[in-house]
């Protein structure tokens, strides 16, 4: 019964069944999350979070947000989390940075930089079943096939009309019925 809602504000909390509107940059101890969110994802019972300032670990009930560090952080660089994604029925969640892919394992809440896509500024993640990530990017769209680790681009090409239109990829939508939809 709650809605979650991320802005350029901060993180909002909407609970349906009493109409109140929480901010947890407020209400979060030290106020880590006061910052632009960009992208949200539900694991279990916790809430990752990917802003400007790097990727967080919400634990509701607790009302506790625990920094993540990506690997290969360089102090003083931002850690710029532009998208999460948990392909369904897996354990290993997807987070898209400026700087590249990176996986957290949900069972040890630890990440770890994925073999592929690194120096890609990810922007989009969508799944078009379980074993392939989709992957947006300012380079074109990437299929990750995660069991063979095998990466392909599919780009724009002015010679085809049936490529993609720009190579700017920044939202994907898969709809029910399955359709991929890029933005």
């Amino acid at each position: 019964d709650k809605l979650w809602i991320g802005s350029i504000a901060g993180l909002y909390c909407y609970d349906i069944a009493t109409l109140q509107l929480v901010d947890y940059g407020k209400s979060v101890a030290k106020n880590k999350i006061k910052t632009a969110v960009y992208a949200l994802d539900q694991v279990g019972d916790r809430l990752l979070i990917g802003t400007y300032n790097g990727l967080f670990e919400l634990n509701p009930a607790k009302k506790e947000a625990l920094p993540l560090v990506l690997p290969d952080y360089r102090p003083g660089s931002n850690q710029f989390v532009n998208s999460i994604f948990t392909i369904k029925g897996s354990t290993k969640t997807f987070i898209g940075t400026e700087y590249g892919l990176y996986l957290y394992e949900n069972s040890s809440s630890t990440l770890r930089k994925t073999p592929v896509l690194q120096n890609h500024p990810i922007k989009a993640m969508a799944s078009n079943d379980k074993s392939t990530l989709l992957v947006g990017t300012d380079d074109g769209l990437f299929s990750y096939q995660l069991d063979r680790q095998l990466v392909t681009r599919i780009k724009h090409d002015s010679r085809n009309r049936n490529s993609l239109a720009n190579n700017i990829v920044w939202s994907i939508f898969k709809d029910l019925s399955e359709n991929i939809w890029l933005g």
